[in-house]
């Protein structure tokens, strides 16, 4: 059962990437964009994959970000290790302020019940010229164990 997991994993994480790696040529990913920005760059995200072997019920996360017009686009992918009672995921987006990320709007936790996969999305509007990234805490409640991990989405310059 974890193998398919972990395939159904490694599937999500080419998904992403693709979807990263051909939607950064026309969106503010490209480093051409970046003449616009208002702040300094952030910092490099080096992403890890999120493998949660130690876990007892997390089995894996993935997020990404996308802006187009203006709207920011936040996904989140978390699966189990098995069918827990809650999986989901909590989204918040952040800004840089040009030395320091804070919380930008609303944040948002989204779940689905008696499942091993969840997948969703969330929109926000940036500001142009602005670097943003989004705060993606998986977690999976299952009986009286909660478990959850914090992970980061790539940075992305709004236009």
């Amino acid at each position: 059962m974890y193998r398919n997991v972990r395939i159904i994993g490694i599937f999500w994480s080419v998904f992403f990437a693709a979807a990263l790696i051909f939607g950064s040529m026309s969106s503010p990913l490209s480093a051409a964009s970046a003449d616009g920005a208002k702040t300094s760059p952030p910092p490099p995200v080096f992403s890890t994959f999120g493998y949660y072997d130690s876990y007892t019920y997390l089995g894996y996360g993935n997020e990404s970000i996308y802006s187009e017009k203006g709207v920011i686009t936040l996904t989140a992918m978390t699966q189990s290790k098995t069918t827990v009672s809650e999986l989901g995921a909590t989204f918040q987006l952040q800004k840089w302020t040009g030395t320091q990320w804070i919380d930008s709007g609303v944040l948002a936790t989204l779940s689905s019940k008696d499942t091993n996969v969840f997948q969703n999305s969330v929109l926000r509007t940036g500001e142009t010229g602005y670097y943003y990234r989004g705060k993606i805490v998986h977690f999976v409640k299952n009986g009286s164990v909660t478990e959850q991990a914090s992970a980061y989405t790539a940075n992305l310059l709004c236009s």
